[in-house]
C-alpha cells in the first residue's frame, strides 16, 4: 500500500493468509516485524463496517494516529497493544490486524548497558591466546536489519537469544567477534546485489543494542567487502593466536550467505592450522530471507546441512546449547 505519507509492505506466509513480516511507515512513524507477535490481513468490501476506534487512511489522510502513538508507546513499555488499520482505496476496505503480547520484545540499549555496568566487576582483557571460547556474530549491521535495499526487519527476532548467549560470555571475559559488511564503492558484489553497507555509512553500523558490546575489551570488529567474512586476514591471524580456544558459536545472517560461508571457512582453516576446536551454530539465533528464487525455507534447510557436513553442531536455543556444553565439558 503506498499513498502520500505512508508506505506499508506486507508479506504472507507461503500457504496461508497471514502475515509473516511488515514493515509499515505512516505519516512519521515506523512499525516493522519487531514488536509483532501476530497479524493477520483481509480485503472486504467498502459497504463492511468500519470500527470507529481504529485507524482510517482515506485520501491520504489519517484518521485516529494517535491510537499508533498508543500502540508503539505500549509495546516499547511491554504491555499488551492491539491496532487496528483500515486503508480505503478503490472502493476496497484493506483491514490490517496487529497484537503485541509482552514477554517477546528485546532489550533495548539502556537495558544492556545496565546489565554490562553490575558486570563491570569481572570485565578484564585478555589476550588472544588466553581465550577458551568466541563468538562470531556475522552481519546483525543495520543495512541488513532496519533499512536500505537489502534490510530484512525479521531479522530483529533474533536480536533476544543473541543477546543471551553474548552475555554468558562477557563475565568469563572471552572473545566476542562482530563480523561486518563495510563494502568499497566499487565493491564487485554490487554486480550480484543492490547496493547496500558502503564502509563507513549508517548502513554499515551494528544495530544500536550491540553498541555496549563493542566497548567491551574482549570485542574485536572486523570488516569484509564480500560475502565471506573469513576472507579477512586479520580474522584468520587473530584465530590462528587463539591457541587455546575449545569453543565457537556462530550467529547472524544470512543463515546461507555470509554465516555459511564464514563458518564452513572457518572450519576448514581449523583443519589446515591442525585445531580441534568444538563449533556451533544456535538455529533461533541465524535466518534467511524469502525472495524470487530464493525460498526461505529450502535455503535454510541446505545451509544447516552443509554446515553439518563441515562438523559444525547446530543446537536449537541457548538452554540446549548449555546441555551440550556440559555434556562436552566445556563449561567451567
Amino acid at each position: 500500500f503506498d499513498g502520500i505519507g505512508y508506505n506499508i509492505k506486507v508479506k504472507y506466509y507461503n500457504d496461508t493468509e497471514k502475515i509473516e513480516t511488515i514493515d509499515m511507515f505512516l505519516f512519521g512513524r515506523h512499525i516493522a516485524g519487531t514488536i509483532i507477535d501476530y497479524a493477520d490481513f483481509e480485503e472486504k468490501d467498502i459497504s463492511d463496517n468500519i470500527k470507529e476506534d481504529s485507524i482510517i487512511i482515506e485520501n491520504n489522510k489519517i484518521k485516529n494516529e494517535e491510537l499508533l502513538d498508543n500502540f508503539i508507546e505500549n509495546a516499547n513499555n511491554k504491555q499488551p497493544a492491539i491496532l487496528e488499520l483500515n486503508i480505503i482505496t478503490d472502493e476496497k476496505l484493506s483491514s490490517i490486524r496487529l497484537e503485541y503480547v509482552p514477554g517477546k520484545n528485546y532489550e533495548n540499549v539502556n537495558e544492556i548497558r545496565k546489565k554490562l555496568e553490575r558486570m563491570k566487576e569481572d570485565i578484564k582483557a585478555k589476550q588472544l591466546s588466553e581465550y577458551t571460547k568466541a563468538i562470531y556474530n556475522i552481519d546483525m549491521v543495520k543495512g541488513f536489519v532496519d533499512f536500505g535495499a537489502m534490510a530484512n526487519p525479521m531479522y530483529r527476532v533474533l536480536i533476544a537469544e543473541q543477546l543471551k548467549i553474548m552475555f554468558d560470555l562477557v563475565p568469563d571475559n572471552e572473545a566476542l567477534n562482530f563480523i561486518g559488511e563495510g563494502h568499497k564503492k566499487d565493491a564487485t558484489e554490487f554486480l550480484n546485489y543492490p547496493k547496500h553497507c558502503l564502509l563507513n555509512t549508517p548502513e554499515a553500523e551494528f544495530i544500536e543494542e550491540f553498541k555496549p558490546f563493542l566497548e567491551l575489551p574482549n570485542t574485536r570488529i572486523y570488516r569484509k567487502n564480500s560475502i565471506n567474512g573469513m576472507l579477512n586476514e586479520e580474522v584468520r591471524k587473530d584465530l590462528e593466536d587463539m591457541k587455546n580456544l575449545k569453543e565457537i558459536i556462530f550467529m547472524g545472517v544470512c543463515e546461507d550467505l555470509c554465516v555459511m560461508d564464514f563458518a564452513r571457512t572457518c572450519a576448514r582453516y581449523l583443519d589446515e592450522i591442525n585445531r580441534k576446536v568444538n563449533m556451533f551454530v544456535v538455529a533461533n539465533t541465524v535466518d534467511t530471507f524469502d525472495a524470487p528464487n530464493h525460498n526461505r525455507e529450502e535455503w535454510k534447510k541446505i545451509a544447516r546441512m552443509v554446515m553439518e557436513q563441515a562438523g559444525i553442531t547446530y543446537v536449537e536455543n541457548y538452554e540446549e546449547l548449555k546441555e551440550r556444553e556440559k555434556v562436552l565439558k566445556l563449561t567451567k
